[in-house]
């Protein structure tokens, strides 16, 4: 990635659903069955809840959602994709860590994938082990924090 690209994440408008569509086609068969886009239209148009797209120089090239459960108190990754010419440069990775702040933001300590359709197999490890660090972690933010970006270190190692 150069140095002069605009990197932006930012709350899905209606608008962004051809896009995001066409990200999921570029996607399918390697991370997506066929169906599964009836399936995200669906999402898209009805059960949404927080959902952003990631912008480089103004092109939309992944996006990624939260929604909740149990009265709003677990959040749940959804939806994650990358343009396949864009990953592997870490957008998966910054997305990710926008939706983990969003959900710190609200005070929600638990979360997990809802489903795994996912770019980025590393997103999913890094959400599963997450789930597993934040059970033993409770409410400490500094140690989550850390074990974040301890996980996410160890992933760029492992180049999982």
């Amino acid at each position: 990635m150069k140095y002069n690209e605009s990197i932006i994440i930012r709350e899905y408008l209606p608008t962004d659903k051809d896009a995001i569509m066409s990200l999921i086609k570029l996607n399918t068969p390697d991370f997506f069955a066929e169906e599964e886009a009836n399936d995200l239209s669906k999402y898209l148009d009805e059960e949404i809840e927080q959902y952003y797209v990631l912008l480089v120089d103004g092109e939309i090239v992944g996006c990624g959602g939260l929604n909740f459960a149990e009265n709003g108190t677990i959040g749940k990754i959804s939806w994650d994709m990358i343009h396949p010419a864009f990953q592997g440069k870490s957008l998966g990775t910054k997305l990710l860590k926008h939706r983990i702040e969003v959900l710190e933001l609200l005070l929600i300590r638990n979360f997990h994938c809802c489903k795994i359709q996912s770019v980025f197999l590393r997103i999913h490890c890094t959400c599963y082990l997450l789930i597993l660090l934040n059970t033993h972690v409770g409410n400490s933010f500094g140690a989550f924090r850390f074990l974040v970006s301890l996980f996410v270190v160890l992933l760029r190692i492992t180049k999982v």
